[in-house]
């Protein structure tokens, strides 16, 4: 490795700028707020997802082969 051509690249090496900032008007960072809100919408929407397509599994004749067949409950 060339220490002197690494140390010449990193002197042309840009900030990138903020385009977003989790810093809210009284000076709080919400960040890490943001970032569960955002996971938590995610799990939601995959099982909403899930579910449609299931159902949509079932109700159609030519995939529902597919499906695992529901367990009968059997009484004790």
């Amino acid at each position: 490795m060339d220490n002197q051509k690494v140390n010449a690249e990193m002197k042309n090496y840009q900030k990138i700028p903020q385009i977003l900032s989790f810093v809210d008007e009284e000076g709080t960072d919400k960040m890490q707020e943001q970032i569960q809100t955002n996971y938590k919408q995610v799990k939601l929407d995959i099982v909403k997802l899930i579910k449609n397509e299931l159902e949509r599994i079932e109700n159609d004749s030519n995939l529902t082969h597919l499906m695992r067949r529901k367990e009968i409950k059997r009484e004790v």
